[in-house]
């Protein structure tokens, strides 16, 4: 398997564990709830790439500059979709996220919450 088959395996274990947890939590296939997909665009024509795909998807996103003291180092992009999740919902959405950012020249951290 090649690097990014390698990186999005680790993703998709990663929300199997995060699911079991959620479930554990009382969230099943029947509750709404917010899931927030974070990327990191290092360049302004990645994250405007990257922005109008999740605007063209019709899907919420918020955008903050990311700085370590004064040297500007690029944006972080989450996107928000609030519905009726299962796990084989959210790996599906994970597959969509990745293919979006190696499409943008983004970065895909993951996902980085569920909020009922």
């Amino acid at each position: 398997m090649n690097e990014s088959g390698n990186e999005l395996m680790k993703h998709l274990e990663s929300n199997e564990k995060m699911w079991s947890s959620w479930m554990a939590n009382g969230i099943n296939p029947e509750t709404e709830f917010s899931v927030g997909f974070n990327f990191y665009a290092s360049s302004e024509s990645a994250r405007k790439a990257l922005c109008a795909e999740l605007k063209d998807a019709e899907i919420l996103y918020t955008e903050k500059h990311i700085r370590t003291l004064l040297i500007f180092k690029g944006w972080q992009v989450t996107a928000s979709i609030a519905q009726k999740w299962s796990l084989v919902t959210l790996q599906g959405k994970t597959g969509y996220m990745y293919v979006l950012s190696k499409q943008t020249d983004t970065l895909y951290e993951g996902v980085v919450y569920g909020n009922i």
